[in-house]
């Protein structure tokens, strides 16, 4: 069993993680069973490797007899060793994620400050074919692309997983059959964690009807992510072709991803980058169908159906660097990346002239929400004092005698898909107040 699951181990080395055996890696080992087979093998091989332990401090006495055996490990086999201490639970109080997610970024954090500082060339975990088998089905269960599907992957960046060839079965006889020490976390026998709980109780089901079930999702797993290279190159054309990037913002044109073969799955891979989920499918397809205005939020950004189109816009809160906005009914300040717009509903007042940075706008003309946006070429609207003739932007920038640098900075004020205002320089006549009734006066700011 020794000379085959070394020999398993130094092929998959050579063949999958294509490392050069002479550069020193750090292996991330906890003490458990998996992490002490990966440091008895590296060892066995004559890797150069150093050790390094977090000690997360959850579970007292056992969190520090947990160092000391790995430390003590290292020291009988004259490895380099490094060991970190973390107050988890006030890490994640501050940071407010639960005790697990703290402390995976406390420990890859560390990781990778102590390869840069030492010039490790990849960083070692343990994880293994159950692992990924889990992190499949994990995320299936969950809902996914097919980029949940390809498991944990044998190299990501600087980290590398060399048991990935081995199922936990294999790693558990290895350890027996050659003596390997090591300790024993009783919190992996809880279903208190997801993963824990899929562990010890969804997969033995699965198992007693098909025994090589984790086996068989792990091979699985490993042919979708060499589909998912050519499956990516396909969709990085596609994205190119759709995702058109106007400024901050990006412009999906509505007929054109219509008219796309399994277009579905394509507006996953467009959005889900920007936080969108598989389950929002429904949500924003419904935005198709939608009047200009309508959006839907994700985590960072918004979606906007504008015209023809399904703007992405980075939400104000966020990043207030987009070049399109929505103002919703009610808005009394809005800041933009050029100034500031003030909103106020006032009666129509006696004397309707007033500055161009201040515009007058009948309100039962508007429909909401308005948006704010950058002008573009193409755009018209009807100025003030113009006897409703219809004139192109540009060409009213033109006359204005405005510069190449300042038309950089207009922005137009857009109500059911007309122009109701080039912010700071006219009104347009569709908007003018006529008589009595409420009126949105607006007044812009400039950045100065």
């Amino acid at each position: 069993m020794f000379n085959r699951f070394q020999k398993s181990f130094t092929t998959f080395w050579k063949d999958t993680l294509r490392l050069d055996a002479s550069q020193p890696v750090l292996a991330a080992v906890s003490g458990g069973v998996d992490s002490m087979v990966l440091a008895t093998l590296l060892h066995e091989a004559g890797f150069p490797f150093a050790i390094a332990h977090c000690n997360f401090q959850l579970r007292g006495a056992d969190s520090e007899a947990d160092a000391a055996f790995v430390e003590a490990w290292a020291a009988e086999r004259n490895i380099p060793f490094f060991r970190k201490n973390f107050n988890t639970e006030a890490e994640a109080q501050k940071g407010g994620w639960g005790i697990q997610e703290t402390a995976r970024r406390l420990r890859y954090d560390w990781f990778e400050s102590l390869r840069n500082e030492e010039k490790f060339a990849a960083i070692a975990t343990a994880h293994h074919a159950d692992d990924s088998a889990e992190t499949v089905l994990m995320n299936l269960f969950r809902g996914t692309g097919l980029r949940g599907l390809h498991g944990i992957l044998p190299r990501q960046g600087k980290i590398i997983r060399p048991l990935l060839f081995a199922t936990k079965k294999e790693i558990l006889a290895y350890a027996a059959e050659n003596s390997v020490d090591f300790r024993k976390d009783a919190s992996n026998d809880s279903s208190d964690y997801a993963r824990n709980a899929l562990r010890h109780e969804v997969i033995p089901a699965i198992e007693t009807q098909y025994p090589q079930a984790l086996k068989a999702i792990a091979e699985t797993a490993a042919r979708i992510a060499g589909a998912e290279i050519l499956y990516e190159k396909s969709a990085a054309k596609l994205r190119k072709k759709l995702l058109e990037p106007r400024g901050a913002d990006y412009y999906l044109p509505i007929r054109l991803w219509q008219k796309t073969e399994a277009a579905d799955a394509l507006l996953y891979e467009l959005l889900q980058p920007f936080g969108f989920s598989g389950g929002m499918i429904p949500e924003i397809k419904k935005l198709f169908a939608a009047q200009s205005g309508h959006y839907l939020d994700g985590p960072s950004h918004r979606l906007l159906r504008h015209r023809d189109f399904l703007v992405l816009t980075a939400r104000h809160e966020e990043a207030p660097t987009a070049d399109l906005y929505l103002i919703e009914e009610g808005t009394e300040s809005f800041v933009f990346p050029d100034g500031r717009l003030h909103f106020s509903l006032i009666e129509a007042p006696e004397n309707l002239a007033s500055p161009p940075e201040v515009a007058l706008l009948k309100a039962d003309a508007l429909e909401g929400p308005l948006v704010l946006r950058r002008w573009k070429a193409g755009d018209y609207f009807y100025p003030l004092g113009m006897g409703g003739k219809k004139k192109k932007v540009a060409r009213f920038l033109i006359d204005q005698k405005i510069s190449i640098a300042q038309k950089e900075k207009i922005w137009v004020l857009e109500s059911g898909k007309r122009i109701a205002w080039v912010v700071g320089l006219r009104l347009d006549e569709r908007f003018k107040v006529k008589a009595d009734g409420e009126v949105l006066r607006v007044r812009f700011s400039a950045n100065l």
